[in-house]
C-alpha cells in the first residue's frame, strides 16, 4: 500500500527471488551462465548463481515482518490506518505518513487488488485482473493529479478526489474491477 521499493534482501525474504547478486557481480555471473553447457540442468544453473550470490542480510520487510502482518491484516484501509495510529511505533508512524500522501482511492483499489490476488487461480487470471484495474487507474483523475503534483508542477501537493478514505465508496472501487470491452486476452 505504501509503494515502498523492495531491495534484494526483501525480494529473497518474500520469495520473489532465490538469490541476491550484487551489481558488481552481474558481468561475471552473466559470463558464467553463458559458458554453461547448453544442456545444463536447473541444479547446474542454481549452483552457478549460488557461487556469485551474497547473503543479503535482513531488509526492512524482514525486520518488520511480524508488525506488518499484524497491522495490515485488517480488511479495510481505514482499519489499517487505525491500527497504525494505535501502534505508534517508528515503523507505524512512517508508514502512516507515507499512506496519508497517497490517493485514498488508490489505497482502496490497491488493497482490493492485493486481497483478491490470493483468490486468483493462475498467472493469466492475475494479469487480466491487474490489467483491468491498471487501465482504470491510468484513466482516472487521480492519476493525472498525481502526475501533475510529482512530475509537472513538482509541488508534491496533490489534490485527490475524493480526498478522504471514508468518501471512497464501494461503487468507486468496483469500477476498477468491472470487465471491459478491451480485456486483456491470451491466445490458447
Amino acid at each position: 500500500l505504501t509503494g515502498q521499493t523492495a531491495g534484494g534482501a526483501d525480494a529473497v525474504h518474500a520469495g520473489l527471488a532465490d538469490a541476491c547478486v550484487t551489481t558488481a557481480q552481474w558481468p561475471a555471473l552473466r559470463t558464467a551462465l553463458t559458458q554453461a553447457p547448453a544442456g545444463a540442468s536447473h541444479a547446474d544453473v542454481d549452483a552457478i548463481i549460488a557461487h556469485f550470490a551474497t547473503e543479503p542480510g535482513e531488509g526492512p520487510i524482514a525486520q518488520n515482518h511480524a508488525l506488518i502482518d499484524r497491522l495490515f491484516a485488517h480488511d479495510t484501509v481505514e482499519a489499517i490506518v487505525a491500527a497504525l495510529e494505535v501502534d505508534g511505533s517508528e515503523f507505524a508512524l512512517a508508514t502512516l505518513k507515507t499512506m496519508r500522501e497517497k490517493s485514498p482511492r488508490g489505497l482502496k483499489v490497491t488493497l482490493r487488488l492485493l486481497r483478491e490476488a490470493r483468490t486468483l487461480k493462475s498467472l493469466k487470471e492475475a494479469l487480466v485482473h491487474e490489467f483491468r484495474a491498471s487501465l482504470e487507474v491510468f484513466a482516472s483523475a487521480d492519476f493525472v493529479e498525481g502526475v501533475r503534483a510529482v512530475i509537472v508542477d513538482k509541488d508534491r501537493n496533490p489534490s485527490w478526489n475524493p480526498s478522504r478514505l471514508e468518501d471512497v465508496t464501494p461503487q468507486i472501487v468496483d469500477a476498477y474491477f468491472t470487465p471491459r470491452r478491451d480485456e486483456l486476452v491470451f491466445p490458447d
